[in-house]
C-alpha cells in the first residue's frame, strides 16, 4: 500500500521461493531408492563355471561340495531356499542341498566322517569362511547321467536378501 511517504517496507520484502522448501523430497526419494537397491543386492556368492564329474552306483547317494571352504571371507547367511536344477531326462534322480558343519568334503558317500553335523540347507544358517560348507546329495533309482546345474540359493544376510547362483555344475554318472 502506498502512503504519502511512498510504499511501506513490508511491500518491498522479497519472499523466499516456494520451490526451495520442497527440495528435500527428491533427496529423500533418492536415499530410499538407494537403500531399497542395497537391501536386494548382497555381495555375490562364490560361483564357478566348473563342471564336476563323478561316478556312483544306482541307489547309492553321493555327496558333493557346492559352496564353502574355499571362501576366504566371513559371511553368515540364513538359507531360505535352495533350487537344484536337474536334467529332466533322468527320472528317479533326487538332489538335495545340505550344510556340513565344521568340516568339508570334495565327494563322498558318507559325509558324517568329515562333518560334525549334516543338516538340511533350507532354514539353517551357513557360516561361509567359518567352517561350514554347502553340499548336495545326488541319488538315482536307475543308471544314466544326472546333470545338475548351478544351485540357486535364496538367503538373508543381515538386512539384505538375495537369490544367486552358487557353486559348480555337476555330471553324475550312475551305474549298476
Amino acid at each position: 500500500m502506498n502512503t504519502a511517504a511512498g510504499p511501506r517496507a513490508e511491500a518491498l520484502e522479497v519472499s523466499t521461493r516456494r520451490w526451495v522448501r520442497w527440495l528435500w523430497i527428491p533427496v529423500v526419494v533418492a536415499l530410499v531408492a538407494a537403500g531399497a537397491w542395497w537391501l536386494g543386492h548382497p555381495a555375490e556368492l562364490p560361483s564357478s563355471g566348473a563342471k564336476v564329474s563323478v561316478t556312483t552306483k544306482v541307489g547309492q547317494p553321493v555327496y558333493l561340495a557346492a559352496l564353502g571352504p574355499e571362501y576366504d571371507g566371513r559371511r553368515n547367511l540364513e538359507v531360505t531356499k535352495v533350487t537344484t536344477p536337474v536334467d529332466a531326462a533322468m527320472d528317479g534322480a533326487y538332489v538335495e542341498a545340505w550344510i556340513c558343519r565344521s568340516g568339508s568334503i570334495a565327494q563322498t558317500t558318507d559325509p558324517s566322517r568329515f562333518c560334525d553335523e549334516v543338516v538340511p540347507a533350507k532354514g539353517n544358517p551357513l557360516h561361509l569362511g567359518g567352517g561350514d560348507q554347502m553340499i548336495i546329495s545326488v541319488v538315482a533309482d536307475e543308471s544314466g547321467t544326472v546333470e545338475v546345474g548351478q544351485l540357486e540359493v535364496s538367503f538373508r544376510e543381515g538386512l539384505q536378501r538375495g537369490t544367486q547362483p552358487a557353486g559348480p555344475s555337476y555330471d553324475v554318472d550312475v551305474r549298476d
